[in-house]
């Protein structure tokens, strides 16, 4: 009986397919949107980690191993999945045969896999005269960048037959693929080779039995991912590369914004499913009418309704979830194609969350139609109670009302919102003020929310320098009074008490005629000065950032390419620059705790083993000794800069040109500031430190970028003939003409302009002996003093006389307030820190520039050795949309890959990022929800007077009212309920004149 009653149930909607369709599609619509909201939250989240793999692997950790086995304590971690391996067999040699990082080798598909590679053009090589190369790879190697051309390699392979056991080589490779960067974005990316090879040809060039491996975490493993590299690391033998890119990296949620969004809709989707179905079920009086008639009870007749609101909402629901899966897959589908990375999901959640709405639609509509079928007796109850109640009112009082052709419309209307009832006009209109002020407040909130996010859009999320030189080390050329310093008999010499004592007795000034005669004498007899450069190595940062190189152009290139970077703009950051100042004290400023003694080694030690009560008892977080950032004359920080010192500290005008100077200073190892700078001092900026050097010996390992490009242009012209020690002095009479007639009058030039005296006894030799010893005596003294006194003049120009000088404006003791208000503009804080003016920069550069210049004799440096104000500080604004695309991982993990030193103040931006895009989503879904709902009720309304009114209309219309009559009522009407909402009237007006006009054309 119950498969009777039920087929019944089917059979009855199914003669009623037009109704049951439009309540299936309000239906369908509903569920549609609720599973859109869903879809997206999830799959939102799912892009977020599968961007972050698809640019640093979807391994785990990472460890440099033998290529002929792997470590078999992570090849059976528990912990561990999967595991790839890249062999690398070579390596790139540059054109004199030195080796580089470039590495070359053959990575297995399970390494491919795990580390998420593919090819941006071409494809992974399948002959063994082909190679694949990441793109940094390719560009370091500077060939060119199209597939198919020739690639050419310098290695050096194993020949036993050779005497010396190996073989250079040039071999020439075709291009066959051009893959993503990994070797600079990764963490651990530059262990991993950058050219690939086939298998085959790795192993005719192998000379290297390392590899990499690589290992995925376990699908079980869903947190504590540093705690558990940690432990792994403890217990493997060796040292691991932990994959912190994609592991630390916290994907951005939404909040409980979707749940809102979810609760809201479900809400109106409910509802709006409940008057669907209740609307429905009114076309169906007469047909349960006339099932009750035949005997049906009410269990029976409610089980009827719960049937049929069953059947439908399931359809639609099953229908609208099919339909938004399938939009949804679509979408990520097109996603997938434009970017390559693949992430549609569905969740289990999404279906019990749908599950939950059908299941709460089914009861709200089945209790909704329950109760109408109630309503509605009690309606016909109360109607005849009222007719009864007018009819005897009536009989007293009668009210006549004339209608004629001026007030026929006003009258009808007036008849017409009467019969609406006064309870129903009054929640219309509380329904349309309450819609107007949520979409008001959604508006002001949203404009409110986009002005504090621009505010904090302007300063920086990352500020940025490019460290050149990370060995180099801080040099400290001075002089000092040779003086006897006794210590008691039998007592050890407190080294660090020695050189504190020799620091007493420095010497500030010097000038040349004190330099020129310490040099020529060499003595350390009491009394006598002796210089000095001192190596600062220990407790210190080195000096690594200098106006040589400005920041490579792929560099910025693969920054801007990185989504959710907004703008990157420039700026000057130097740490390798000395300064002098008259009254400046080795002691104050700390250079003790920072030379070259085993002492200094210990200090921040924690098995430090120092008894030695000189040193501070706390350990010494090290810094820059020196850091000079230069600003640009529209430089914002100006404003900041007035904010610090006041508007009267400083004279702008005198601080763009690079007169004036702010210092901001901090403690020294003993925890004091320096009291010897103060308002007024001159700063002395130093030259660079660079080659050829008068005396000392410079490690090269340990200097600068441009010390060693002087070295190597000088060495490349002749001009050094032995590795750093021999100047040739050739090169310096070489360049005299040979028109012997202006010979003496060149080389008399020569020696006036580098301070040597013309001796009579040239004169002398041209005399007596003749041109051609005297031209052989000129040759020998050149060979002996030329060249010398160049390099001494050279050596005192750069080494103690200041390239640029500026007085100081103001003297600020740094703190934390004082950071943060130039955390924009200063990347990093010295012991000592110089915000100037670019012009003093130039100013410096250019005095090095000439000193180099007048030393080598030439009109115009090369460009190679030549100096100039290079952008090497890069400020990075990320957009709206970095929140949800990982940017501040990616430029991190880039920044930290390519030698950059950086803060990044995107977590506090963040926060404020993550609010307005979730202020967005609740006040403009809020907002735009309002709206809609609205516009729907409000054009439910209207047609429900269509309904309600239909028997009034037809009896105007055969009593001779034209249709424009019946136009202008509704329209009264309607415009009357839009005053309340009236932000949208203009809209409401156009829609409503639509439906009246569609509807008064059927009467």
């Amino acid at each position: 009986m119950n498969t009777a009653f039920f087929d019944y149930c089917i059979k009855s909607l199914k003669r009623r397919k037009k109704q049951v369709l439009k309540t299936v599609t309000a239906i369908f619509l509903s569920f549609t949107f609720v599973a859109g909201v869903l879809l997206f939250r999830d799959n939102m989240y799912e892009w977020q980690i599968q961007s972050a793999k698809h640019r640093f692997g979807d391994w785990f950790v990472m460890m440099n191993g033998n290529d002929s086995r792997e470590n078999a304590q992570l090849k059976s971690h528990p912990y561990l999945n999967d595991s790839g391996k890249v062999s690398i067999s070579n390596y790139q040699y540059n054109n004199n045969w030195n080796q580089t990082d470039i590495k070359i080798g053959y990575m297995d598909n399970d390494f491919v896999r795990l580390a998420n590679i593919t090819p941006d053009k071409g494809e992974f090589p399948k002959n063994d005269d082909e190679i694949a190369v990441e793109w940094n790879t390719l560009l370091l190697l500077n060939q060119g960048t199209d597939i198919g051309q020739d690639i050419t390699l310098n290695i050096i392979v194993n020949n036993p037959k050779a005497g010396s056991g190996w073989d250079r080589i040039t071999k020439t490779y075709k291009l066959s693929g051009i893959l993503k960067s990994y070797t600079n974005v990764w963490v651990g990316g530059s262990n991993v080779p950058g050219i690939i090879t086939t298998k085959n040809e790795a192993q005719n060039i192998k000379r290297s039995n390392s590899a990499v491996y690589i290992y995925s975490a376990g699908n079980y493993i869903s947190g504590d991912y540093k705690d558990i590299y940690e432990g792994l690391n403890k217990k493997v033998s060796g040292s691991l590369i932990y994959n912190s890119s994609l592991y630390d990296y916290e994907p951005w949620s939404g909040g409980s914004i979707y749940e809102y969004m979810y609760v809201v809709l479900v809400i109106l989707g409910v509802a709006g499913i409940a008057y669907q179905l209740s609307v429905y079920n009114k076309t169906r009086k007469y047909a349960y009418g006339i099932i009750k008639n035949m005997g049906a009870t009410k269990l029976q007749m409610i089980a009827f309704i719960c049937v049929e609101n069953a059947v439908i909402v399931i359809s639609s629901s099953v229908i609208g979830l099919i339909l938004s899966i399938i939009a949804a897959r679509l979408i990520c589908f097109i996603v997938e194609l434009r970017t390559g990375i693949s992430f549609f999901t569905i969740d289990r959640g999404i279906y019990i969350s749908l599950l939950i709405m059908l299941i709460m639609a089914v009861v709200v509509g089945s209790i909704v139609n329950i109760c109408g079928q109630s309503s509605d007796r009690l309606h016909r109850y109360t109607s005849r109670y009222k007719l009864k109640r007018l009819y005897k009112k009536d009989r007293h009082t009668r009210h006549t009302y004339i209608l004629n052709k001026n007030n026929y419309v006003k009258e009808t209307y007036k008849r017409f919102m009467l019969g609406q009832g006064i309870v129903q006009s009054i929640c219309i209109r509380l329904f349309s003020l309450a819609m107007m002020i949520i979409m008001i407040i959604c508006i002001v909130n949203s404009v409110r929310t986009y002005a504090d996010y621009k505010i904090s859009s302007q300063k920086s999320d990352v500020i940025a320098f490019y460290k050149q030189d990370n060995n180099a080390e801080y040099i400290i050329c001075n002089a000092e009074n040779d003086v006897q310093l006794e210590y008691e008999a039998g007592k050890t010499l407190d080294l660090f008490k020695y050189i504190k004592d020799c620091y007493s007795n420095a010497i500030n000034n010097v000038s040349w005629e004190m330099y020129s005669d310490a040099y020529k004498s060499r003595t350390s007899d009491e009394g006598e000065i002796s210089f000095s450069k001192r190596n600062l190595k220990y407790n210190i940062k080195n000096a690594d950032a200098l106006m040589y190189k400005d920041i490579d152009e792929s560099t910025i290139e693969y920054m801007r390419g990185i989504t959710g970077v907004d703008d990157i703009s420039y700026g000057y950051f130097e740490t390798a620059r000395v300064w002098t100042w008259n009254t400046m004290d080795y002691n104050k400023m700390g250079i003790p705790y920072y030379v070259d003694i085993d002492d200094n080694k210990n200090i921040n030690s924690k098995n430090s083993d120092s008894n030695n009560a000189s040193y501070s008892s706390e350990q010494i977080n090290p810094k820059y000794l020196f850091a000079t950032e230069y600003v640009e004359a529209d430089s914002r920080v100006y404003d900041v800069l007035a904010d610090i010192t006041g508007k009267d500290e400083i004279d702008i005008q005198a601080f763009k040109d690079g007169r004036q100077v702010v210092i901001f200073l901090d403690k020294n190892p003993e925890g004091v500031y320096d009291d010897t700078i103060t308002k007024g001092t001159d700063i002395g900026l130093m030259c660079y430190k660079a080659y050829p050097e008068n005396y000392g010996y410079i490690d090269k390992d340990y200097a600068s970028s441009y010390y060693m490009a002087i070295y190597s242009y000088m060495h490349d012209k002749g001009i050094v003939t032995d590795d750093f020690n021999k100047i040739n002095s050739e090169y310096f009479h070489s360049l005299i003409s040979d028109n012997k007639q202006d010979k003496l009058k060149q080389m008399t030039e020569l020696f006036e302009k580098n301070n040597v005296k013309f001796l009579d006894d040239f004169y002398t030799y041209w005399a007596d002996k003749g041109e051609e010893q005297f031209y052989q005596y000129v040759d020998s003294y050149l060979d002996i003093n030329i060249a010398d006194e160049k390099l001494r003049v050279y050596d005192y120009s750069s080494d103690y006389v200041p390239a640029a000088a500026a007085e100081v404006a103001k003297v600020i003791y740094v703190d934390d307030e004082v950071k943060d208000k130039l955390k924009e503009y200063i990347p990093e804080f010295g012991q000592y820190t110089m915000l100037a003016s670019d012009e003093l920069g130039k100013k410096a550069l250019d005095t090095q520039n000439n000193i180099l210049k007048d030393y080598l004799m030439l009109d115009e440096l090369p460009e190679e050795i030549n100096l100039s104000m290079k952008y090497n500080q890069i400020n990075i604004t990320y957009g709206l949309d970095s929140i949800y695309n990982g940017t501040a991982n990616a430029v991190a993990s880039y920044l930290g890959q390519a030698g950059y030193a950086y803060n990044s103040y995107s977590h506090d931006k963040d926060l404020i990022k993550s609010n307005t895009i979730e202020a967005y989503i609740l006040y403009g879904f809020t907002g735009i929800t309002a709206f809609l709902v609205y516009m729907i009720v409000s054009l439910i309304i209207l047609k429900n007077r269509f309904f309600q009114f239909s028997d009034r209309i037809k009896i105007l219309r055969n009593t001779g009212a034209s249709k424009d009559i019946i136009f202008d009522m509704y329209m009264k009407q309607s415009i009357r309920e839009m005053l309340w909402c009236i932000m949208l009237m203009p809209l409401m007006i156009i829609l409503d004149i639509i439906c009246i006009k569609r509807y008064i054309r059927n009467l």
